[in-house]
């Protein structure tokens, strides 16, 4: 491979070592993967203005993909771990039992088997690294449980349904969404705060890259709330009716829900 380099009208052509090719190779195939589609095509526009912004955006994008290669190649060595099945085998229908017959050993220790009888049914969420885990119970019952020792940090009682838990930007702050209203816990079990704007919620997440906590109620009302000054961000009504599913995709924020008539329907902020 060769690489032009020019300076003061003059042409310098420098041959890579093949181990730097392949390298340069593979981080231009990732590099695609990050890029917004195609290029906007400057050469038919006519405003210089509008020409000279699309021009330093590309390059934008252009920088921005190039960094995304080269941390998910340098940072992000692992791949993802995936079920393949042969032949008309379900995924679904493998168990937790099989799964841990064909890991490695240390990643076999990694299962756990946590019965609750008492509280359920029971809401989970996750922080980001994946260590520590909230459960809510359905008759009140608030845990947060540290998953790399197996250790009980808090547990409290609110003595009122929990419909849906969802941590915040991380383990020291987590939501909860109960009879009347949604509160927000520290890591200590202290009430923080008491979000009456919403009313009764029926499914709570927390988007991490913008800092809002969205949650939709039994009629279909979509909220998001800024976590860092307190302010309703939108209040959406969707018109799709009853809504008992929510989902977010962690890449673009954008909030998925699932309506008891069989409609999907995808939201963000701005969506009114």
């Amino acid at each position: 491979m060769e690489v032009a380099l020019e300076d003061n009208n003059l042409m310098e052509k420098v041959v890579l070592p093949p181990d730097e090719q392949e390298i340069d190779v593979e981080l231009e195939a990732k590099e695609k993967k990050y890029l917004r589609g195609e290029g906007a095509n400057l050469e038919t526009l006519k405003d210089k203005k509008l020409k000279t912004q699309l021009a330093s955006r590309e390059k934008l994008y252009g920088k921005s993909a190039k960094a995304a290669a080269k941390i998910e190649k340098w940072l992000l060595p692992a791949s993802a771990g995936y079920l393949e099945t042969d032949g008309l085998e379900k995924t679904w229908r493998v168990k937790q039992t099989d799964i841990a017959k064909e890991v490695d050993i240390l990643s076999s220790r990694n299962q756990y088997d946590i019965v609750l009888p008492d509280f359920g049914p029971y809401k989970l969420d996750f922080t980001a690294s994946g260590r520590h885990m909230l459960a809510g119970g359905r008759k009140g019952h608030l845990a947060l449980v540290d998953m790399m020792n197996m250790n009980l940090i808090k547990e409290i009682q609110v003595r009122e349904t929990v419909r849906d838990v969802a941590f915040l930007h991380n383990d020291q702050f987590f939501a909860a969404a109960q009879k009347k209203y949604s509160y927000i816990y520290g890591r200590d079990g202290t009430e923080l705060h008491c979000l009456k704007e919403r009313g009764p919620v029926a499914r709570l997440r927390f988007l991490k890259n913008h800092f809002l906590l969205a949650s939709v109620n039994k009629i279909g009302q979509l909220h998001y709330q800024d976590v860092t000054y307190g302010d309703m961000v939108a209040s959406i009504r969707t018109g799709k009716g009853r809504t008992d599913v929510m989902e977010v995709n962690p890449y673009n924020g954008v909030v998925a829900l699932g309506h008891s008539g069989g409609t999907v329907t995808m939201w963000k902020p701005t969506s009114q």
